[in-house]
């Protein structure tokens, strides 16, 4: 059982976080009401409303409503869209555009992005991790994201059964304040477990950000990138597939100068244009060149 979920699922009411599966009376809905959420990759939907305002108590019997005239949904789509949104801000040539490329040196503000992302600390979105309860037909097997700016409204007289029905995954409560605190946008932070120490170590938390960040794109080092841009040149337009450009960027790394290198020579340059005695410049060089220390400082 993962953190973001309750120990059992509640088949009896809605509340604000359910996952709800398009199904053929979901799909049936929003073809009529919101055609546009019937787009592929918006492949669930999350319920927004709070939980209070969900609750049937109005009438009897089978007519119960709840107080919510309207049930607000949200469109949870796979992760790879909000990591791929995400990189595309530091997408800055068409070269990087086209064949999932990106700066290296853009990394790290993407790593910092995943991470409060998958600790849902990102306002716009909330994290869903592959989750399905035990002896139901369905649940998510993959990573999700619910995007909380896309979301819609469905009359809950008219509909809440349908949504019902459609219920596969239910937040624990204290994740269903987090997601509240998300959709009103307050400016205290809601305390929930955190992926760190909770599921698992630092490490195993930063290789799965590196799993997920290296299939979402190639990161390239300036240097690498400036060799790439010439060697392209030599490369028809017309041959310049992902496939060609990924294995010209393979090649050059082979032959690209290492960062260590790089600062070995500029520090040369450095020490040369300040009049430093030839002998000196050479020795210095070779310190630097030999130093364990300065070369796991470089890698970093």
């Amino acid at each position: 059982m993962h953190i973001t979920y309750a120990a059992e699922l509640d088949r009896d009411s809605l509340q604000q976080g359910d996952v709800l599966l398009r199904t053929p009376s979901i799909d049936a809905l929003l073809t009529t009401v919101h055609p546009h959420y019937t787009k592929e990759d918006y492949r669930y939907l999350m319920v927004l409303t709070q939980t209070c305002d969900l609750v049937r108590r109005i009438g009897s019997g089978d007519a119960k409503r709840c107080k919510a005239r309207y049930i607000s949904v949200a469109a949870v789509r796979p992760l790879d869209r909000v990591i791929s949104r995400e990189i595309e801000k530091y997408q800055r040539s068409s070269l990087e555009r086209d064949h999932r490329l990106c700066d290296a040196t853009h990394r790290e503000k993407v790593e910092q992005f995943l991470a409060r992302l998958l600790n849902n600390n990102e306002e716009e979105f909330f994290y869903l991790h592959p989750h399905q309860y035990a002896g139901a037909q369905a649940g998510l097997t993959e990573p999700h994201c619910g995007f909380l700016t896309l979301s819609i409204a469905i009359k809950s007289e008219l509909h809440y059964a349908t949504c019902l029905d459609a219920k596969i995954l239910q937040l624990d409560e204290g994740f269903q304040h987090k997601l509240g605190w998300l959709v009103g946008k307050m400016y205290s932070r809601v305390g929930t477990a955190d992926w760190v120490p909770d599921v698992c170590t630092e490490d195993d938390f930063k290789k799965r950000i590196d799993t997920v960040l290296n299939e979402a794109c190639a990161w390239i080092d300036p240097t690498v990138k400036k060799l790439l841009v010439r060697r392209l040149k030599t490369v028809p337009l017309e041959e310049q597939t992902t496939e060609r450009v990924l294995a010209e960027c393979e090649q050059v790394k082979l032959t690209a100068p290492k960062k260590k290198d790089l600062l070995v020579d500029r520090l040369g340059e450095i020490l040369a244009e300040q009049n430093v005695d030839a002998a000196i410049v050479k020795r210095v060089k070779n310190l630097v060149k030999s130093d364990s220390d300065i070369a796991e400082y470089v890698a970093k």
